[in-house]
This record gives structure tokens, C-alpha cells and sequence, in this order.
């Protein structure tokens, strides 16, 4: 098959657009493909989880294909899963949310997609904490943005000081990018951090892009401080979450967006000129999970 990374960024052929060398071959990717070549390797690359998704998730899928719900739901995603989504986090949070406040997407990588390329541009600017989720900052540059990153330590258990957040806020500063619990530190950042970072983001009209698909994968019974329960409104905020970690449906690519009904409805026109639904059996299982 050659090398993918030498042989992407050695090739002369024009008809490429420029924008894709800003999109490196991830070093977590080079490790999965070669361990595909190995035989007893222990993973402690890709976030897959080991565990087989639930029986009742399973049977849900296998009960909508013999249904025959295999055709495309509405482009928002299907009701009864909009329903129960908007159920789960307003009871979890103890706010008011509604189906029109969700997007339904393939996998929690499409919402990031949509999030990030649908706000960046030449001449804006991303926080994004450091070390990071390898999707990020490459979906903010091939748009035009740039990325201003805030480092963290292993000393401080990579830690993010707001106040380091808040400092590098500037006026060509369009989005801060959170990820609580992080891949890859596995850091879970307290209450306090989100809410100093959220509540200067909306004070200076930026927007909060939450990556929140590991909000059940906290332990020590400590209870996860979502930016939906840290933020006063949803005007300057975008939430994202998936199946995938908690469900063991990391195949089966249904995820999610939360954020304004003014957000959603623009992110839904562009959701169909990307891939217009997501999977309507595995839809189906969400519901049940």
C-alpha cells in the first residue's frame, strides 16, 4: 500500500486543493496500521472500547432492519432519538431542551466537522488546549483559521489554567475548543475551570466547542461538570457527544450537537451537503441505549 504520509505530501498532481496539506497522517493512525500487521499487540492507541455494545442495542438494530427502517430520516435525525436525547440532557442538567436543539450526526468526528469548519475562517482564530484530539486544529487551518494553543503539563496533570485561557482571548478570537475528559490526557477538568472559561467566552461574544464523548468514563464517583451545566444560555456554546465510548458503538457512527436552535438550523443545512443523515437502524439503537 506504500506509505500514506510520504506518498500524500510528495505527489505533484495540481488538481489537489492546497487546503489538504494542512491535514497531517495522524501518528495514532501509522500505529493502528501497523499493528494491523502484528499479532499480539496490546492497543493503547485508537479510543475503542474492548467491551461488546449491549444486547438490548443489538437486538434494537436487528429489529429496525427486519422493520425495513433502512430509508433516510429527516436531516435533523430521527424524532424519537432527538426526543430522547433532548429528555436525557435536560433531566441531567436540569435545563430546558428541546429537539430543535439537537443535531443528530455520523459520529461525534461529523459534529466536530461541522462545528469547526463551519465557523472557521481566514483570519480567525481557535483556542485549543494542547496536547489535543488530532481532528482539531487541522479542521480549523484547511478552512483558513488559525490555531493559538494553550500547553499543558504532566506536572500539573495537564491541568488548563482559565486564567491561560482567558489571557489568550484577542479580537481575531472566534472558538475555544474544550475537551473534558481529554483524549489524550484523560484529564477531567473541574467545575470551576469550565465555568471561568464559559462565562468569559459569552462575555466576549466567542464561542465554547465542547467535545464531551467521554462524559461517562469518569471515575471516584465524581460528578461531570458539562459545559451545558456551566453555561446561562446556549447562544455561544456547541456540545458533542456520541454512542460510541459509552455504548460500545464506536462502529455504528451516530453522534451528536447541542447547541442553539439558531445554531442547529444552519448546521443542519450544512450536515446535508455532507452526509445528510446518519445510519437510521443505528439511529433505532440509540433509542434503545
Amino acid at each position: 500500500m506504500g506509505d500514506l504520509d510520504s506518498d500524500f505530501y510528495e505527489s505533484e498532481d495540481p488538481v489537489w486543493n492546497p487546503a489538504l496539506l494542512t491535514i497531517p497522517m495522524p501518528g495514532i493512525r501509522k500505529m493502528v496500521n501497523l499493528a494491523s500487521t502484528m499479532d499480539d499487540v496490546i492497543h493503547l492507541s485508537i479510543g475503542q472500547p474492548d467491551l461488546p455494545a449491549p444486547t438490548h442495542v443489538v437486538d434494537a438494530t436487528i429489529a429496525a432492519l427486519q422493520a425495513g427502517q433502512t430509508g433516510y430520516t429527516m436531516d435533523a435525525g430521527l424524532p424519537e432519538l432527538l426526543e430522547a436525547l433532548s429528555d436525557y440532557y435536560g433531566a441531567r442538567y436540569a435545563r430546558e431542551l428541546t429537539p430543535d436543539n439537537i443535531l443528530i450526526t455520523t459520529g461525534a468526528t461529523e459534529a466536530i466537522y461541522l462545528a469547526l469548519t463551519s465557523t472557521s475562517s481566514a483570519g480567525r482564530e481557535f483556542i485549543i488546549p494542547e496536547p489535543s484530539f488530532m481532528l482539531y486544529a487541522p479542521l480549523v487551518r484547511m478552512n483558513g483559521g488559525t490555531v493559538k494553543t494553550i500547553p499543558t503539563r504532566a506536572e500539573s496533570n495537564h491541568q488548563l489554567d482559565p486564567q491561560d485561557v482567558i489571557d489568550a482571548i484577542d479580537a481575531n478570537t472566534c472558538a475555544i475548543v474544550l475537551n473534558s475528559p481529554s483524549n489524550p490526557t484523560g484529564t477531567l477538568y473541574p467545575r470551576e475551570t469550565i465555568e471561568a472559561i464559559v462565562q468569559e467566552a459569552a462575555y466576549r461574544g466567542v464561542y465554547v466547542i465542547s467535545d464531551e464523548v467521554y462524559d461517562h468514563l469518569v471515575y471516584d464517583d465524581k460528578t461531570y461538570p458539562s459545559v451545558l451545566s456551566c453555561c446561562s444560555d446556549l447562544d455561544h456554546v456547541m456540545v458533542i457527544s456520541s454512542f460510541s465510548k459509552t455504548f460500545s458503538m464506536a462502529g455504528m457512527r451516530v453522534g451528536w450537537l447541542i447547541a442553539s436552535q439558531g445554531a442547529i438550523k444552519k448546521l443542519r443545512r450544512y450536515h446535508m451537503f455532507t452526509t445528510t443523515v446518519a445510519n437510521t437502524p443505528c439511529q433505532w439503537a440509540g433509542v434503545a441505549a
